[in-house]
Order: C-alpha cells, then sequence, then structure tokens
C-alpha cells in the first residue's frame, strides 16, 4: 500500500495525544514527504515551515520518534531522514475511513456504480 498523505493529515488532525507543535512539524514532513513516506529535509527548512526555531523542531521530532509516527535516521549536519510510519498514525489518529486518492476513487465510485446498474436491470 502506498502512502496517502490525505490519511495521514486526517489521522494527524483527530489526534488528542500530539499537540499543535508536533502536529505543525509532521505536516511538514508529510507535505515534503515522497510517495513511499520519505523525506529528508534540514532541521532548518522544516522550522521555516513550521515558523518554529530549530530547537523545538529537534524537540519536536524526538517526541514524535519516541511515539513511533516516524523513524529518524541522522545524517552529518542538521538534516535528517525521516521516515513515516503511516500505520501506527491510522492506529492512533482517525476514526474515519481511510482517504482514498482520485485514482482509487474512481475505481470504487465505477464499481458501485456499475453494480448499482446492474442491480436495477435485474429489478425491472
Amino acid at each position: 500500500m502506498s502512502f496517502n498523505p490525505l490519511t495521514a493529515l486526517r489521522a494527524l488532525r483527530d489526534n488528542q495525544e500530539i499537540s499543535s507543535g508536533e502536529f505543525a512539524v509532521m505536516v511538514a514532513i508529510v507535505l515534503r514527504a515522497d510517495s513511499g513516506g520519505s523525506m529528508w529535509a534540514s532541521q532548518q527548512l522544516l522550522s521555516r515551515d513550521c515558523k518554529l526555531s530549530p530547537r523545538s523542531v529537534r524537540e519536536k521530532l524526538s517526541k514524535l520518534m519516541e511515539r513511533g509516527y516516524i523513524k529518524r535516521l541522522k545524517r552529518p549536519g542538521t538534516s535528517d531522514y525521516c521516515i513515516i510510519n503511516a500505520e501506527a498514525l491510522t492506529l492512533a489518529g482517525s476514526a474515519y475511513p481511510t482517504v482514498l486518492t482520485l485514482a482509487e476513487s474512481a475505481r470504487t465510485t465505477k464499481g458501485t456504480t456499475q453494480e448499482t446498474t446492474q442491480k436495477e436491470r435485474t429489478s425491472d
């Protein structure tokens, strides 16, 4: 299953356990993540994205890592390689169903429409 940023953001929004600063850092990470849920950006860049100090970003990254929402591999300097643990976010966060990508939504809607049309034809 590929990483879905909308599902991750919804799970984050619904998660009562994380602070507003942690939420801001996670949103910045999710927005910078690739399709696999991996991201590498400097703490300075994340601090600009979140409007937090680099020190605050480091603290928030540590807390998010402790909670299992991200895996962080330290790189030389202040650039980190982060992998989002989408499973942990989904388990801890959202009571809502998974948000589908546009392509997934089109396939699901198409299948439902075809089933409904077939049922209508059979009942006539």
